[in-house]
């Protein structure tokens, strides 16, 4: 929607001038940057969601950094959602925790939409952790597991259930020199004392998360915050949840057939007590009355078993895989899933423990079914490896791996992914995602085609821009004009600075002769925001002068981890760079860690050195999960390079077929989305 920044009317998109005043109207998010709301100046926007926008915002007098939540215009009107809004704001200040985000005020925009100020946190979901960095390590875990548990502690003692704990609801970040965690998102908190409620009812949440009860809209209590804060935990230590779906129906389901194998059963590369595992399985338990009954209760239990992990640690057991027996503590552990499930799967469990079956079997061990729409859940293979490299990426893209898997495609540029991507351009949600990845596949009519319906039917100024780049990267000299027009046009009218930041590298690429505003930009990045810093660098690269190109080279020896490696990747596709220009920075690497030797080996090689083949070859070879996922990954850009000769083509491609039915998740999905580039 369109706001008139005189009179603050709304309109229509397709209004481009306010009929009261004249004067051109502006797209909703723009118009209160620069504005007051209450004590509070908007400064920029943060970042858009399906909900609403978030600003960054401060109090002149105070000092005070803070946060704006802003309902979409068309929201404001529903007054459901309305309740949700109201309802975070009171049921946060009456809790009252150091674990939960602080809420500082509550109001209406000058065009009748609802806000609500809040704490301004600087660091990163768990949703971003797990999507880019995997498994975490078991001390983070333990912490963030003890801070949300505490803040749902609070909640339930002031008679609250927050019943929509996920990953994406959880930030962790560092303020002060101390890492802290917090708990956000109380807009569908029900509070069970009295007759009080929310005006929202039914089965919300995602279903990932929600416990048996809530799916079936069932009665909660906090045992139900329980189950959910047992599957993130869960998803924290494995990468995957315990149940997987993307419906309520798929979930159930799930539920009544599916066995989540052990945590330290999927995680190798550490160990992990079983103490610890039976902590989570009685939290995810699906009868409510065999899980913790207080949180309280789930805390204590993992603290014990972090504590016998290190102590089996320090007398030095090796992984659970390595143990001579699986001991009483793993016959518990069954019993406990007999209960909890019964029948045949538990029957095949226990027959399995009693007989010395070694490990115990994941579902998929024991030939069981699992519902076909489980999105974690491998499609029967069939067909050659093209089909079923595409059978593999179709699935991720279902499920809870589509995040990875678009990443992936994004570092490979697969050609194979080409007609997936085009379906996945039609979802809205994804759309930004799927344009930023076509506009890499090279010239394509039928692509060009479809991004330019897709511009039609956008309305988000970050998706129209990217689709606005990846058509003039694949265009013609005309398109590049047409695609330069429309971005300037965007960026005159979205004039904050992560705008800017966004759609100014493509802009660069379409009109070379806007370097100089790209290179102002460039210098007020911040180092914590590296993807911005390097695509402003990248684009200043590819089209400037020896100087730009020298101060991408000089980000890889004077950086951050993370920059270093983006950057080095970025200098090694430029036209004309030299192995010889990254050999010191790259060294200087760590060499410890599988997925960055991979990565710098995928440089090596594409810059002529035969070693960083061999050095893939080896990593893919590995046991380290890490490595063998980039590996995979950095032999389909080899081949989207063209930098694979026939020969050494057939030995990966056959080496990578295997990698499908690796039993690491991002192993597996890391080959099939390589073999697309083949």
């Amino acid at each position: 929607m369109h706001v008139c920044p005189k009179c603050f009317g709304l309109y229509g998109s397709d209004q481009g001038e306010c009929p009261k005043d004249g004067v051109p109207t502006q797209h909703y998010t723009e118009v209160l940057v620069g504005l007051n709301l209450g004590p509070y100046v908007v400064r920029s926007m943060v970042s858009e969601g399906g909900m609403g926008v978030v600003y960054a915002a401060e109090h002149p007098a105070l000092g005070r950094r803070v946060a704006v939540k802003v309902l979409r215009p068309e929201l404001s009107l529903r007054d459901d959602i309305v309740e949700r809004f109201a309802q975070e704001a009171r049921a946060v200040n009456t809790i009252g925790h150091a674990n939960i985000v602080s809420i500082y005020d509550f109001g209406r925009t000058p065009f009748g939409t609802f806000y609500i100020v809040m704490e301004y946190l600087e660091g990163r979901t768990l949703r971003h952790l797990l999507d880019h960095g995997g498994p975490q390590p078991l001390e983070r875990v333990r912490f963030i597991l003890q801070g949300i548990g505490e803040a749902l502690a609070a909640a339930h003692a002031k008679g609250f259930v927050h019943r929509d704990v996920k990953p994406e609801n959880i930030m962790i970040g560092r303020r002060g020199g101390t890492d802290y965690v917090k708990l956000l998102d109380f807009g569908i908190v029900k509070l069970l004392t009295g007759n009080a409620t929310t005006a929202t009812s039914g089965a919300m949440g995602t279903p990932m998360y929600m416990s048996p009860e809530q799916l079936d809209d069932g009665q909660l209590d906090n045992r139900s915050d329980t189950f959910s804060l047992g599957g993130v935990v869960y998803e924290l230590l494995t990468g995957q949840v315990p149940y997987p779906g993307t419906s309520h129906a798929a979930v159930r389901q799930a539920q009544l057939t599916r066995l989540p194998p052990p945590t330290g059963i999927i995680r190798r590369d550490i160990h992990i007590s079983e103490s610890v595992d039976h902590a989570i399985s009685r939290a995810i338990a699906l009868d409510p009355s065999l899980r913790y009954q207080k949180i309280e209760d789930f805390l204590v239990a993992f603290q014990k078993g972090y504590d016998n992990t290190l102590a089996e640690q320090t007398k030095g057991v090796g992984r659970r895989g390595e143990r001579s027996s699986t001991g009483g503590k793993v016959f518990l552990l069954a019993t406990l899933v007999a209960l909890l499930l019964g029948g045949a799967v538990a029957a095949l469990l226990l027959k399995v423990l009693k007989t010395g079956g070694g490990a115990i079997p994941t579902v998929v061990d024991a030939g069981l079914s699992v519902d076909a729409g489980a999105p974690d859940v491998r499609p029967s293979f069939s067909g050659d490896w093209r089909a079923q490299s595409r059978q593999h990426f179709a699935a991720a893209l279902k499920g809870h791996q589509r995040s990875k898997a678009l990443d992936f495609a994004r570092h490979v540029a697969p050609k194979g992914a080409r007609d997936k991507l085009l379906e996945v351009l039609q979802n809205v949600a994804l759309r930004k995602e799927a344009a930023a990845i076509l506009g890499r596949l090279g010239p394509d009519p039928k692509t060009l085609s479809a991004l330019t319906a897709a511009l039609r039917q956008t309305t988000s100024p970050f998706t129209k821009a990217t689709l606005y780049g990846a058509m003039g990267a694949m265009g013609t000299a005309k398109n590049r004009k047409d695609c330069a027009r429309g971005l300037e046009k965007l960026l005159r009218r979205h004039s904050n600075q992560l705008f800017q930041r966004a759609a100014l590298p493509m802009l660069v690429r379409c009109n070379p002769k806007t370097l100089g505003k790209l290179r102002k930009l460039e210098k007020s990045i911040p180092t914590d925001a590296p993807q911005a810093k390097i695509a402003a660098l990248r684009a200043l690269a590819t089209v400037g002068t020896a100087a730009d190109r020298k101060k991408l080279l000089q980000v890889v020896s004077e950086s951050t981890l993370e920059l270093q490696l983006l950057a080095a990747e970025a200098y090694s596709e430029l036209p004309k760079a030299h192995l010889d220009d990254l050999q010191e920075p790259l060294r200087s690497l760590p060499s410890k860690r599988g997925d960055i030797r991979a990565r710098v080996a995928g440089i090596r090689a594409r810059l002529g050195d035969a070693k960083g083949i061999e050095s893939l070859l080896s990593s893919w070879t590995s046991k380290d999960n890490q490595a063998k996922t980039w590996s995979a990954l950095e032999f389909g850009r080899l081949m989207q390079f063209g930098q694979l000769g026939e020969n050494r083509q057939r030995s990966i491609r056959e080496a990578l077929t295997l990698g499908l039915k690796d039993p690491g998740p991002e192993v597996s999905l890391a080959a099939a989305v390589a073999l697309l580039a083949f």
